[in-house]
């Protein structure tokens, strides 16, 4: 018997790519629940290195659609304008919520995981005998932009990406930013290792420039959307990440993507 799939997201403005979760979620053939959480976050705890926001739910039709889907037997969504705990209260609350062994996968509403990959996930724990799961992505810097560095902004192989865990009631993250728990640490799968059986996601951090925009915001990252703008414009590919966006690691490479027909 698979184990059970529990997603949790935390959002606010999470509109375009929101919707194409829940289209994909929907596509499982297995046992799953979702956990939304949503609203602004206190720059508290692993985040005080962040600005403060302002306290609010999603402005940009983000709280609507969470309405809407929340009807859903499998999705419960939990908002709230402000979370003084940070985000790690509000990963603490959606845990809390959950009552069921099985297969923690944090997605953040910018991160696409295809169906086929998020039906294989729960027999990929159970197979190797793991607790934790790293995972490699594709990093978007613009619509069609993408990082291609083995090691490099977006893809740090020192720390990204921890995404997936085996959960029992009961387990709280102690800190986000590393994601650690109060238990559950031992063996882990290695980003290699789910690479090789096929575990890559779309990760559109910088893809749409309200993302830019908020994180101009939140990070501080001073003129971010003028810098954005710039890397869009950009002729020569590939080209280095951080002659356009300054705060990235040096010798970053990103290509514009190549779509096959």
């Amino acid at each position: 018997m698979s184990l059970k799939l529990h997603i949790v997201t935390i959002v606010l403005d999470g509109l375009p790519t929101l919707p194409t979760l829940f289209f994909n979620f929907n596509k499982l053939q297995i046992d799953w629940s979702w956990t939304i959480i949503e609203g602004a976050a206190a720059n508290s705890n692993c985040t005080s290195w962040c600005r403060e926001q302002n306290q609010r739910l999603s402005e940009d039709g983000t709280h609507e659609f969470l309405k809407m889907i929340a009807g859903h037997p499998r999705i419960r969504h939990i908002a709230k304008k402000w979370w003084a705990g940070g985000k790690l209260e509000m990963f603490n609350t959606a845990l809390e919520t959950l009552k069921e062994p099985g297969i923690l996968l944090e997605c953040d509403a910018d991160e696409i995981w295809n169906p086929v990959q998020l039906q294989m996930l729960p027999n990929l724990f159970t197979s190797s005998n793991v607790n934790r799961a790293y995972f490699w992505c594709n990093y978007f810097v613009g619509p069609d932009i993408i990082t291609i560095s083995d090691d490099g902004y977006g893809n740090k192989r020192a720390f990204e990406w921890l995404r997936a865990w085996r959960f029992f009631p009961g387990l709280k993250f102690q800190s986000h930013e590393p994601p650690i728990f109060n238990g559950n640490s031992g063996g882990l799968l290695s980003r290699d290792v789910t690479k090789a059986a096929g575990f890559i996601f779309d990760h559109y951090a910088y893809a749409f420039e309200n993302q830019v925009a908020y994180k101009e915001q939140f990070y501080g990252y001073r003129n971010a959307v003028e810098h954005w703008r710039r890397l869009q414009a950009n002729k020569m590919w590939p080209t280095e990440l951080s002659q356009f966006l300054p705060w990235a690691d040096k010798g970053t490479i990103v290509d514009k993507l190549k779509i096959q027909l």
